[in-house]
């Protein structure tokens, strides 16, 4: 999770969607699993003097609101359907850093200077992001890393800890959401 600025998230929902009975229970319990090591990755990060707290929060925040009401959506669709959002939004990911890849390296080498439209945009990201995250239990790191490299143009290595900073309030919103909806599986987290 530190070192990466995704908590394992994509792989942790691969594993539960297989070995759980719904992917519900799946999405759940990895958000909780996800917020856990999120925390762990940022305290690390902030102790190292990496953090960027102005993007976090301005990514984090917006997502938060949106993670919620992405939980209460994945309540009311089928199982099947969460199954093959996940796959569909894995791959998107997947296909974008592979295309991105120049412009990540290009980002590190340039200053990062944000303006006011750097943090609009990091706020309407914000808002896809948390609905993603709360309907489909993947975020994070693995979409919000490549949306600040790639879109922001934020240098790598603050982008892993801004992306850990960020995903503290959105991964809350949606564990929080998902406990109460009953979709954790607390043997599945040992």
């Amino acid at each position: 999770a530190g070192l990466t600025g995704s908590t394992g998230t994509y792989l942790a929902l691969s594993l539960l969607t297989l070995t759980l009975p719904d992917a519900h229970l799946a999405i759940g319990t990895t958000l909780i699993y996800s917020l856990i090591l999120c925390a762990w990755g940022a305290a690390a990060h902030h102790r190292a003097g990496r953090s960027r707290p102005d993007i976090a929060l301005a990514v984090g925040l917006p997502a938060a609101a949106t993670a919620i009401a992405g939980a209460w959506l994945a309540e009311q669709l089928p199982s099947r359907t969460l199954t093959a959002g996940i796959a569909i939004v894995t791959a998107t990911a997947i296909l974008a850093m592979l295309i991105g890849r120049n412009r990540a390296d290009t980002a590190d080498t340039q200053p990062f200077t944000p303006g006011r439209t750097t943090y609009l945009a990091a706020a309407g990201g914000g808002l896809g992001l948390g609905l993603l995250q709360g309907t489909f239990g993947v975020g994070g790191g693995f979409l919000l890393l490549p949306f600040l490299v790639l879109a922001l143009r934020v240098p790598t290595r603050l982008a892993v800890a801004a992306t850990l900073f960020a995903g503290i309030p959105s991964l809350a919103a949606a564990a929080i959401s998902h406990l109460l909806l009953g979709n954790v599986q607390p043997a599945a987290l040992v």
